[in-house]
């Protein structure tokens, strides 16, 4: 893999993972808003639109890990350990809140008609608490379900629940397997686990769809209809703006990203002018010394091995030149070798 594809996957990757972990975060936060803070008062409309976005915000989450390589990772244990906290929280307030939709007469979807006057008041309207199931015996609440699933197209909590139980499975299972097995070695295996996210992927933008669809068409009918009197409906509050605040997180990601790669690019450069200063600069000095040293120890054994014979007559004198050294003129004789030196008479200061 070329290394400008290796980067910009991993550019890819960390928005993708700023993303999913948004929609986690998002969902729980609604959950754990209507769980404990506006459980009593909610009205049926809303509680259907609160669980349709955790469940699409959760089934998002669970599709986009099974493309993002460093979400199990191990060098990221203790960041993994913290998602799937996230995950397990979301699913045991997910599942008391879908527990509670465990009732055919739910309303889960619009009304065919929109109320002209307050006096007629539609199931929608009513607060989710008259609605609610008191039926806490998992094994009822399964037959139930299934009696109703099969019977009409009716979504209940049990339906909901199993889709997240589903992505789930199938969602961890990929992206634990995944990084596990070689490429080189196993080329057919890592092929499959392609080929099995591409279902993975459908669906999941099959459930973002359908539950788009039914949240706009139920906005619409809420807005056709005379029982949002006010404008407070629509106003921006803090839960409108949170989603948005929390989406700067993908631009600090891509930030974060570039950054790196900057990093990675500025100490290779920094690596190169190092290398090129020890290859001309210092290299050449250190030959020169080396040079010299050679040259310098090569002299000090032809001195060894060629001795002289110096006698000099006391009346000589050492004529110092500059940096306080005599100099001698070797004088050889007619008859022999050298005998003697010569004193240097110096004719001018500046030899």
């Amino acid at each position: 893999m070329h290394s400008w594809v290796r980067k910009g996957r991993k550019i890819l990757e960390a928005v993708l993972l700023s993303f999913s972990d948004q929609q986690i975060i998002t969902g729980l936060s609604m959950l754990i808003a209507t769980r404990f803070y506006i459980g009593c008062s909610i009205s049926a409309y809303h509680y259907d639109i609160v669980c349709n976005l955790v469940l699409m915000s959760v089934v998002t989450h669970l599709c986009s890990i099974t493309f993002i390589t460093p979400y199990l990772h191990h060098r990221a244990i203790l960041l993994g350990i913290a998602r799937v906290l996230l995950i397990g929280l979301t699913f045991l307030f997910a599942g008391f809140m879908f527990a509670e939709r465990n009732n055919h007469h739910f309303p889960t979807g619009k009304p065919h008609y929109a109320p002209t006057n307050r006096t007629q008041i539609p199931y929608l309207i009513a607060p989710a608490a008259c609605f609610v199931s008191g039926n806490d015996n998992i094994k009822n609440w399964v037959k139930e379900d299934l009696k109703i699933l099969w019977g009409s197209m009716h979504v209940t909590g049990f339906t909901q629940y199993a889709i997240l139980v589903t992505f789930t499975v199938f969602s961890f299972s990929l992206a634990a397997i995944s990084p596990l097995v070689c490429p080189k070695k196993h080329p057919r295996i890592k092929s499959l686990l392609w080929l099995a996210r591409v279902p993975l992927l459908i669906a999941a933008w099959v459930i973002a769809g359908t539950t788009t669809g039914k949240f706009m068409q139920m906005r619409a009918w809420m807005h056709e209809s005379i029982w949002p009197a006010d404008a407070s409906e629509y106003d921006w509050t803090f839960g409108q703006f949170l989603p948005l605040l929390l989406m700067m997180l993908a631009g600090l990601a891509i930030v974060e990203a570039f950054s790196d790669h900057l990093e990675d690019a500025l100490f290779n450069n920094l690596r190169h002018f190092w290398n090129f200063l020890l290859s001309t600069i210092i290299g050449k000095a250190c030959c020169k010394i080396l040079r010299r040293s050679w040259n310098l120890f090569r002299w000090g054994q032809w001195l060894r091995k060629e001795p002289f014979i110096v006698s000099c007559s006391e009346s000589q004198q050492f004529l110092p030149l500059k940096g306080g050294v005599s100099s001698w003129k070797e004088v050889e004789d007619d008859k022999g070798p050298i005998t003697s030196w010569k004193e240097i008479e110096l004719e001018d200061e500046s030899v």
